[in-house]
Formats: structure tokens, C-alpha cells, sequence
């Protein structure tokens, strides 16, 4: 008969009896399960428009005089598609409603 044992209270007996002991974790644990993570509360839900929530890390650098900074998201895809036509290829707004009315971007 298979008795489960969770990882964590493996490595604690092993650490107790003098044993060099860790877990290995993977990507699911470190993300949901890893005490020092959650206890330095280092990741953060972000939910990006037309996304699912997802996580992301702070800042490592902690201080109690500033807040803690939250990383960047990459863009999404075109997200910046008007701001680059218009800002910087210097196309008019109706030239842009064209290429869109177009499905250019598509």
C-alpha cells in the first residue's frame, strides 16, 4: 500500500535527523507552494486585458520606505499597431481607419 507523503514533510524529517535535505520543485510549485515566495509575497496576480489572470514577480529589492515595484508585461500583439501608424509612420487618422477597415493588422 502507497502512503503519500508530501515533499516538504520529507525534507523536514531528513533536515531533523541531520540529513542535508531540500525539494525539488517544479514550475507549479515554485509558482503556488514555495513558502519563502509567498511569505516575501514576491509574486502578484495581473489580469491583462482579453487574458486570463496570470502571475508575475516584483521587484526583489524590498525596503519600507517604497512600495514594491511589479515587473513589466510584454505588449500584447498590437497593442501599440495605431500608436507606431500615426506617431511614427506619420499616417493620418483616416489612413489608419483605411488599413483597419482593410484588416491590414489582421
Amino acid at each position: 500500500m502507497d502512503i503519500p507523503v508530501h515533499d516538504y514533510e520529507v525534507m523536514n524529517k531528513m533536515q531533523a535527523a541531520g540529513v542535508p535535505a531540500g525539494v525539488v520543485q517544479t514550475m507549479a510549485d515554485i509558482l503556488d507552494d514555495d513558502p519563502q515566495l509567498r511569505e516575501r509575497e514576491f509574486l502578484s496576480a495581473y489580469k491583462k486585458s482579453g487574458f486570463r489572470y496570470f502571475r508575475t514577480s516584483h521587484s526583489s529589492i524590498q525596503t519600507d520606505e517604497k512600495p514594491r515595484l511589479m515587473s513589466r508585461h510584454a505588449p500584447s500583439m498590437g497593442e501599440h499597431t495605431e500608436y507606431i501608424c500615426i506617431n511614427i509612420l506619420g499616417l493620418s487618422d483616416e489612413e489608419f481607419a483605411e488599413l483597419v477597415d482593410k484588416n491590414v493588422f489582421e
